[in-house]
């Protein structure tokens, strides 16, 4: 189910995924994702479909995950339960680390120090890269795949894992 802008209101989406998740001080935790773009979109129902390319997030709801796409002034979502969820897939993209002998980066690495920290002083572009990771959802009535940039994989690991739908992560 596609809903348009106009549609877009509480009284539609409350009965399918419940209610908006609220930050919480005490317990602080995401309330939903970074911006993917949207590369390929099937559906069983062939009658609407979200254009290609659109910057897609996620929103938390209690009961599911909300979707939301923009593609220049147009704005879609669709409601995703956690029940029709099958299976997300997270693809890391791949990693390509050349440090140079007399960097920091260099250092740091034979420090022991992770490369998740250490490529943050890398002082040229050859000397760490990541390609951009893809994420694939599966529902009962979707297929949907996306892309992201590389370097946000492991916050977004963390984020699908709280939801209660199967993750898978390859690395």
């Amino acid at each position: 189910m596609i809903i348009s802008e106009k549609e877009l209101h509480f009284k539609v989406i409350e009965p399918l995924i419940g209610i908006p998740v609220n930050f919480s001080y005490k317990n602080p935790k995401s309330l939903g994702s970074t911006s993917y773009f949207l590369k390929k979109f099937s559906s069983n129902a062939e009658t609407q479909k979200l254009r290609i390319n659109s910057k897609c997030n996620f929103q938390l709801y209690s009961k599911g995950v909300l979707l939301k796409a923009f593609y220049s002034t147009e704005v879609k979502a669709i409601p995703l339960p956690f029940k029709d969820i099958t299976k997300i897939e997270l693809i890391r993209g791949e990693e390509f680390v050349n440090p140079i002998f007399p960097s920091i980066m260099w250092f740091l690495l034979k420090l022991g120090v992770s490369i998740l920290i250490a490529r943050y002083f890398s002082l040229r572009l050859n000397q760490y890269s990541i390609e951009d990771m893809e994420m694939k959802i599966t529902t009962s009535e979707y297929s949907i795949l996306f892309t992201a940039d590389g370097h946000l994989f492991e916050s977004q690991d963390r984020l699908f894992r709280k939801l209660p739908v199967n993750v898978i992560s390859q690395f």
